[in-house]
C-alpha cells in the first residue's frame, strides 16, 4: 500500500459581492462569488427554486449547452433565467442579464467574465470592485472569505484495483464542519475522489477506480 504524506497548503482567497436577484415580483439576496475564470454567470439550481417559490411563472429556457467546471467534468445546464442584478446602497442595477443554472454548483450564484470582462466594469481593485453606469463610478465593497486547505500528497504509485476504493484518513483540528471546494486532476479519468466525509476530528477521503 501506497504511504500518503498530508501537507499544508496556501489558503484560497476568494472574494464574494452581496447582490440582489430582481426577477420579477422574485427578489432574493445572495453573496456572489467574483470569478473571472467562469466565463458566463450562474446561479445553482437551489437559488433558481428559492426564486420560483416567490414567482410560480419565472421562466427557465431550456438548453442543451454543456459546460466545464473546474474539476474537468463536463455538466448539462438546466437553462437560463432572465433577470436583473441590483446592488445595496445604489439605485444601479444591471438589467436583462441571461444567467445559467446548473445543478450542481457550489456557490449560491457567480459573476463571471461575461459581466466583470465587459465594459460596466472598470476596475476590480480589491477590496473593491468598480462599475461603470453613465460615466459615475459605483464603487461596491466584496468580502474576502479565505479557505484553509489540505492537500493529500501521493509519494509512491498509488494502485487501486478497478471498481475498489482506498480511504485516506487525516485527522484535524479545530474544525465544526466543513465547506470547501474541492479540486482533482489526474491523468485517469476512472480515478475518482467518489467522497469526502467530515468525522469528529479526522476528514476522510474516498478514492475509487471506476474501471
Amino acid at each position: 500500500m501506497s504511504k500518503i504524506a498530508i501537507r499544508k497548503s496556501f489558503e484560497p482567497r476568494l472574494y464574494y459581492l452581496t447582490i440582489l436577484l430582481n426577477a420579477t415580483n422574485a427578489v432574493l439576496k445572495v453573496n456572489a462569488l467574483i470569478d473571472t475564470g467562469c466565463a458566463k454567470s450562474a446561479m445553482s439550481k437551489l437559488t433558481y427554486l428559492k426564486l420560483l417559490s416567490q414567482n410560480k411563472n419565472l421562466q427557465l429556457t431550456q438548453s442543451k449547452a454543456r459546460i466545464q467546471t473546474c474539476d474537468g467534468t463536463n455538466h448539462t445546464i438546466m437553462g437560463f433565467v432572465k433577470l436583473i442584478i441590483q446592488f445595496q446602497n445604489t439605485s444601479f442595477q444591471l438589467d436583462d442579464q441571461y444567467i445559467m443554472v446548473i445543478e450542481q454548483l457550489s456557490d449560491d450564484f457567480i459573476i463571471g467574465s461575461d459581466i466583470l470582462g465587459s465594459d460596466v466594469v472598470s476596475k476590480i481593485q480589491t477590496p473593491f470592485i468598480h462599475f461603470n453606469h453613465n460615466g459615475k463610478n459605483i464603487k461596491q465593497e466584496m468580502t474576502l472569505v479565505m479557505y484553509p486547505q489540505l492537500c493529500l500528497q501521493a509519494i509512491k504509485n498509488l494502485v487501486i484495483r478497478p471498481m475498489k476504493s482506498f480511504d485516506v484518513s487525516t485527522k484535524i483540528k479545530d474544525f465544526s464542519h466543513m465547506v470547501t471546494p474541492i479540486i482533482y486532476k489526474s491523468p485517469f479519468p476512472s480515478f475518482k475522489i467518489s467522497n469526502i466525509a467530515f468525522e469528529d476530528d479526522k476528514i476522510i477521503a474516498t478514492f475509487q477506480n471506476r474501471t
